[in-house]
Formats: C-alpha cells, structure tokens, sequence
C-alpha cells in the first residue's frame, strides 16, 4: 500500500510540472469531473481517511488545482493528505518525496494568491499580503517542525511571512524564526546588527498583538516571553546600554510626552543593563513615573466605570462600605447573567450585615439572590447567622428563643438545598439547639408542638414551634 502510494505521489508530482499550477476548472471540459472528485475527497479528508482521499484528491488537483478560484481547499487539503503520509512513515525515500510535495503545494499555492487566480471576496492588496504572509508563515512553522528544511530555506519562508505579514504575522512564526538566528549567530552566519533587527522586529510584532488582539494576544505574551528566553544566552553578545540609548532617543526626541513611547524606552534601557544613574535613564524615569501615575489613575477609573463590581470590591478593601453597596447595585443593574447578580447581592447583603447592622435591608438582598440561584446554600446561611446574632436583642426570652428557631430554619434551608453547607449548617443547628423554646413556657402561653406563632422584634418571620 504505501509502495503505491508513493507511485501515486511521484506520478503527480510528474503531472504538476508539465501543467499550470494555478489552474481553475472554470474552462476545463473536465469540470464536472473535478467537482465530483472534490465533492468526494472532501468529506473523507474532514474524517480523516486520507488514504481513501488520495486518489480522488489527485483527480480534482489534476483537473483544477485552483478549484473554482473561490478557494485554496485542493492545497490545504493536499498538505493535510501529506504531512498524514510522511507521519505515518519510517521509509526514508518516501518521507523525502512526502517533504518535496508538502512544499510544492505550499509554493503552488501562493503562486495562486500572488497572481490573484485565487480570490478572496472583498481583498484589497492589504488583505492579500496578509493572506500570503500567512501562508508563508505556516509554510515556515512546517518546515522547522516538520519537514526539518534547511534552515537557510526555513528562514527564507519565515521572512518572507514578516514581510507580507507585517504586524498581523502569526505568534507560530516568531519563535522559530527566533530558534534559527539565534543557531546562524553562534555559527558566524550572521552579525550581532542582523539578530538585533530581527529580535526588535519580533519583540513590536508581540507587543502589538499583546495590545491589540483580544483573540490572541494572551498567545503573543507566552511566544513573547518564549522567544526572549532563546535569545538569552546571547543578549549580552549582542545588546549593550549604549546601542539602546542611541537608538531609543530617536523615537524619545520624537514624541517625549508619550507614555507609550517612554514605558518602552524606560523598560528597555533597564533590561539592557544602563545603570540608574545614567543621566539619560534618570530623565525618562522621572517623566515616565509622572505620566505612569497619571494614565494609572485614568485606566483604573476607566476599568470602575466597566466593571462597577470590581468597583466595589475595591471600595470595600478601603473600608468604604456604603459606596461598595451602591456599586453591588449598580453591577447588578448593569449585569444579565443570573449567577453574577446573585453573587452581587449576596456580597452586598453580607456587607450590609457584618459592616453596617442594616438587618432589613440585608435580608432582602440574601433572598434575592436565593430567587436567581435557588440551589445556593450560603445566603441561606447569612440569614441565619442574621437571627442568631441578633436574638438576644430580640424582646423578652420567649421571642429571643423564637429567633433562635428562625435562625434553625434558615441553617436546615441552607442543608437541603446545597450539599456544600450541610457540614457547617448542621454545626450550626447543633450549638443553637439548646436554645429553642421551653415546653413549659409554650403551654403557659397557650401553644403546643407544632403550632405557628411570628418572631418579635425585626424578624417578624412565622416559625413552627419546635422544644
């Protein structure tokens, strides 16, 4: 199987240098032909059954390698078919011909880009570039991992994904870019200005994406950080204070009350080692640390005014427990999601008990959140903890002993509906047992077992009357 297999690819590979690699089956008397193969190929290449692929993939790419000229399925999916092939192989021979048409079906398809035979609906020249600078770069990603190029080709490609790319090159391309400068440095293939220029042009790409790109820009951060770490052992070889401060005083001079611009001048000239007293580095703390204090203070009441419940977190850590409630009120009036708000009224319910004796309100805010999370023990248990702690100052013994009981209440509402406090409400009902009402007492007041009288005091809660 693999023997023919490896016919197959040659005698494609044969076909593929005698006929236009761009070809669509547009004007081909083939043309159902080709559909129909395709329509074949393309399920069992979604499922992953390459071998049964092959064939009918072969006969679409042969009749119209550019398809229809809407899309590069016939070489994407002729890359997939290979790399599956030459993973699946220990056949030195048939791994090098697997290799050498991987990278024909990647040069074949960006030839199609370049000469537009492959559209892209609404593509201006920018969006092309962008399109072949990926390509490029997924091109150059294989051939460092997979393919185990030369890397004088390998960078080729990868440079090639920088220039077409430009900012929007994919976090894959940077680090083995990174892996194969830092090689041709120790081997003198390149100089010390070389690796400087690719590892700026890598660090603005990062930093960009990092800003910018909410999608991706945590992957960014982590190639960022990755391909600091492959450059190490050389930095001192090739980055000194004096190069940076020569550099940077460029882009300083430019625009010196942009934060942007001194944050990266201060931070890289303390990562290239210039002392602290050097006067240059002196003057860009000083002014930095001024617009530092300022954006920090405009960012953080930008981030407040997003996000009122980290507002009110943060007022309740400075101990301003009246504003942390009206921030939990204005997060719950600006939230949707039913679990986030009953997190927010109880967190406010829990400030107005503890923090500022506001029972009646508290209590409203714990059951509100009980109706938006009705399986969630805990504000259950802030009741309770309310009756208790408050019983003593609830009237005479007999409505004390009464709150006790609401409170008992609560605790076993909070066991029955949450596992995760049965533990803790059942400690609780335990210390408070010994203090439910006295037989004796209930009957001088005319009640027995099991009747229903209210809690004194602001309780004001039915409870049924349990000795």
């Amino acid at each position: 199987m693999k023997r023919l297999l490896l016919i197959m690819v040659i005698a494609l590979m044969t076909q593929i240098d005698g006929i236009g690699q761009c070809a669509t089956w547009n004007d081909s008397p083939r043309k159902e032909e080709g559909e129909n193969a395709h329509s074949i190929y393309r399920p069992l290449v979604r499922n992953q059954n390459y071998e049964r692929a092959l064939p009918h993939w072969e006969k679409a790419f042969e009749i119209g390698p550019a398809a229809d000229g809407r899309r590069d399925y016939h070489y994407e999916d002729g890359i997939t078919i290979y790399k599956h092939l030459l993973e699946n192989t220990s056949d030195e021979a048939e791994q090098e011909e697997y290799k050498k048409k991987i990278l024909e079906l990647y040069r074949g398809m960006i030839d199609c880009y370049e000469n537009r035979v492959i559209e892209v609906r609404q593509c201006d020249d920018f969006c092309y570039r962008a399109v072949i600078g990926r390509k490029y770069g997924r091109m150059g990603y294989d051939m460092f991992y997979n393919l185990n190029s030369p890397y004088s080709e390998t960078l080729a490609a990868l440079e090639k994904a920088m220039e077409y790319g430009d900012k929007g090159v994919e976090y894959i391309v940077l680090e083995p870019l990174a892996y194969i400068m830092t090689y041709e440095f120790n081997e003198g293939n390149v100089s010390a200005d070389e690796v400087r220029e690719v590892y700026d042009r890598i660090m603005e790409i990062s930093d960009y994406n990092i800003e910018t790109d909410m999608e991706l820009g945590e992957y960014y951060d982590i190639t960022k950080r990755r391909v600091e770490s492959v450059f190490n052992p050389i930095e001192k070889e090739i980055f000194d204070c004096e190069y940076f401060k020569e550099k940077l005083k460029v882009d300083y001079e430019e625009d010196p009350e942009n934060f942007d611009v001194l944050k990266y001048v201060y931070n890289t000239l303390k990562q290239q080692g210039c002392d602290d007293s050097d006067p240059f580095l002196t003057q860009i703390k000083s002014e930095y640390d001024a617009l530092a204090a300022e954006h920090n203070e405009q960012q953080e009441a930008e981030r407040e005014a997003r996000n009122p419940a980290y507002a009110a977190r943060k007022r309740y850590d400075e101990g301003n427990f009246e504003e942390a409630v009206e921030k939990y009120q204005e997060a719950i009036e600006k939230e949707e999601d039913s679990e986030k708000k009953a997190q927010y009224y109880f967190a406010m319910a829990s400030i107005q008990f503890r923090q500022l004796n506001d029972l009646n309100n508290a209590r409203n805010n714990a059951m509100e959140a009980t109706k938006l999370r009705d399986d969630w023990g805990r504000p259950y248990m802030l009741v309770g903890d309310m009756y208790a702690s408050s019983s003593r100052s609830c009237g005479d013994a007999w409505n004390q002993r009464l709150a006790v009981l609401a409170a008992i209440d609560k605790y076993t509402m909070a066991r029955n509906v949450d596992d995760n406090f049965a533990k803790e409400a059942s400690s609780r009902i335990a210390r408070y047992s010994s203090s439910l009402p006295e037989k004796g007492e209930a009957f001088m007041r005319g009640f027995k077992e099991g009747s229903t009288t209210k809690v004194g005091c602001w309780i004001g809660e039915n409870v049924t009357l349990r000795f």
